[in-house]
């Protein structure tokens, strides 16, 4: 008899629309358990040994080292600079609809082999390590996201998160520092983050369409979830096949962060405590005219299709 899939909430769509946020706050609730951006483990983790959520060094990590025991029987045995270059040559986003056809995967490309294994080897030792019924993988990227879909030892659904492309922008565009080494985050300029919104909503959007199966796809916008938190909150919980038994929530919109093991994603995975969830409305008053007309001009075939206003209201 064959062993059940992991259950896999994999979250998509581009970066700075709350995906850490919701695994992070997932990660309170029980039966989930969110690692963050899992798709980087191999690179930020086990090469750059950059910091956890707990502020330990990946290698250093409790959590982490346990599952890697558990998985490959250690650290040291994990080969991550090779199991990275495979992620890096063979599932870069050029390879879309290569993968999206079936042409790029592992039952058709015998360098993906390793990679998937791996893959299915870490996410099986992360539920039974954690006890979870269900990991929560924050990566984003479609392409990574199209791939799980192809490992037959994982049951994904996907949690596409969508937010307004001048946020964004804006966002992205933001300096941020690193609260435990101190490195500045690398910045997008605005043009670059414009076109990849486009092009990473297309290819999230279209990951609905998988094999005729139904309810493995639900959109969330960012504006909704921190009008409504609580309401699509459950909404997402419920998508993922569970219910909310228990935290996070503390009042209407106040959520209690407990400790994580989150590899990467937004500095909030370092917040303990009680979090308002309120929106972020920054970019409508530091955004000129010009860079809002620019970012609006490079998305606008997309932005009334998801209620985003072509022209919007100054702050």
């Amino acid at each position: 008899m064959s062993e059940e899939p992991v259950s896999i909430l994999y979250i998509a769509g581009l970066g700075r629309s709350g995906s850490t946020l919701i695994g992070t706050m997932l990660h309170n609730v029980p039966g989930f358990a969110c690692l963050g951006e899992m798709q980087l483990v191999w690179l930020r983790g086990l090469i750059q040994n950059q910091p956890c959520a707990c502020t330990q060094p990946f290698w250093d990590c409790p959590v982490w080292t346990s599952i890697f025991r558990r998985a490959f029987g250690g650290m040291k045995e994990a080969d991550g600079h090779a199991l990275n270059h495979v992620l890096q040559e063979e599932l870069r986003t050029r390879h879309l609809l290569a993968i999206w056809r079936g042409s790029r995967s592992p039952l058709t490309s015998p360098a993906l082999h390793p990679l998937a294994e791996g893959i299915a080897r870490l996410y099986r030792a992360a539920r039974e390590e954690i006890g979870a019924r269900v990991i929560v993988d924050t990566s984003k990227s479609p392409v990574y996201g199209r791939f799980l879909m192809q490992i037959p030892e994982l049951d994904v659904r996907v949690l596409h998160l969508i937010r307004d492309p001048r946020a964004v922008a804006n966002s992205f565009r933001r300096e941020k520092i690193h609260p435990i080494t101190g490195e500045q985050v690398e910045r997008i300029p605005l043009p670059h983050s414009a076109a990849l919104w486009t092009a990473w909503t297309l290819a999230s959007a279209a990951m609905r369409r998988r094999g005729g199966r139904v309810g493995d796809y639900l959109r969330v916008r960012y504006e909704d979830f921190v009008r409504m938190p609580q309401e699509v909150f459950r909404k997402i919980v419920e998508f993922a096949g569970q219910e909310v038994t228990g935290p996070p929530f503390i009042g209407p919109n106040l959520v209690e962060l407990g400790h994580n093991h989150i590899l990467t994603g937004n500095f909030i995975r370092y917040q303990r405590g009680a979090v308002e969830i309120k929106p972020d409305l920054r970019w409508a008053s530091e955004m000129s005219a010009v860079h809002k007309t620019l970012v609006t001009a490079l998305t606008w075939p997309l932005l009334p299709f998801y209620g985003y206003p072509l022209l919007p209201k100054p702050a």
